[in-house]
């Protein structure tokens, strides 16, 4: 998802409810950016953005970064002959929120650059430590790559240190998981682009609750798997009952959906495995015992 891309759908109350950006991050990063670079140089005053004024500058987007706790985005306009680069830095409340951004749209050529990093034609992304950052550039040739390699990995250089990425993300089972089908979210309406559960919030998202998703094949079955972790265990307890009674008609086992796909639905304590879309009920129980178990070093001895 670049700066400029259309998304829909968050309420617009997320603008109210966020912080204002700080002072301190984004500041100190204009500060550290080169003036001009590969061919292009800057053009005129930086613009700032709060979470509560993101909609002003954005043309569409601004909702996902909203449901990642956007505190504020710093935007520069480089331009050189025949050439203009756009850098969008959005300051998230925590690398993993960053990190969870840069899952949102994972298309393109990776490249080292920051914690992960895409280029595709005119666009380049990556996310490292707490900021997102999205470069566009008004034409798709050598000179254009180069400009944008050249200005992503000195606005990398910038940032200090680097970002735990969430720790729920490894909690999914790597055999047969789709390269690149990892997503990170709080949020239902992020989850909808991804996943469809179906109207509403089945699984009870939102803030202070972290989820991830991932595709899976396995020996030519197919699924989707989702593991949600709540609070509190009275959270996860209560969001259990309401997805079982949403998503498998209240059964406590594996159930064929519309499409004839399986879904099966585990709960350990604070966490919910939900896997869905499976072509086969084997691969549906698999994975969702698979997601909570927990690695040695967490289990109880």
């Amino acid at each position: 998802m670049s700066g400029r891309q259309v998304s829909t759908a968050l309420v617009l109350a997320l603008a109210a409810a966020a912080p204002a950006a700080p002072d301190d991050g984004l500041a100190a990063l204009a500060r550290a950016l080169p003036p001009a670079i590969a061919g292009v140089a800057q053009q005129g005053a930086d613009e700032r953005y709060g979470a509560d004024a993101i909609f002003s500058y954005l043309d569409g987007g601004a909702e996902v970064y909203l449901a990642y706790n956007l505190r504020g985005c710093l935007a520069r306009r480089y331009a050189g002959p025949g050439l203009e680069v756009i850098a969008d830095v959005f300051e998230m409340a925590t690398p993993a929120d960053a990190f969870g951004v840069f899952t949102h749209d994972q298309d393109g050529e990776e490249v080292a650059v920051g914690q992960g990093a895409l280029l595709r034609p005119g666009w380049l992304s990556f996310w490292q430590e707490r900021y997102f950052v999205s470069l566009s550039a008004d034409r798709d040739d050598a000179r254009a790559r180069e400009a944008l390699l050249a200005l992503a990995r000195a606005i990398a250089a910038a940032i200090p240190g680097r970002g735990a990425m969430p720790e729920l993300a490894g909690r999914l089972p790597a055999a047969g998981q789709v390269p690149r089908s990892l997503r990170f979210l709080h949020d239902p309406v992020v989850l909808r682009t991804h996943v469809d559960l179906g109207p509403g919030n089945p699984l009870a998202l939102g803030a202070g609750v972290d989820a991830v998703v991932a595709r899976y094949r396995r020996g030519g079955s197919d699924a989707v798997l989702l593991i949600v972790r709540y609070p509190t265990v009275e959270a996860a307890t209560t969001a259990a009952a309401g997805a079982r009674a949403a998503l498998l008609g209240g059964s406590a086992a594996t159930v064929r959906d519309g499409r004839g796909r399986w879904r099966r639905l585990e709960v350990s304590g604070s966490e919910l495995a939900l896997a869905v879309d499976a072509t086969t009920e084997t691969l549906a129980g698999e994975l969702a015992a698979q997601a909570l178990t927990k690695p040695e070093s967490e289990a109880p001895r």
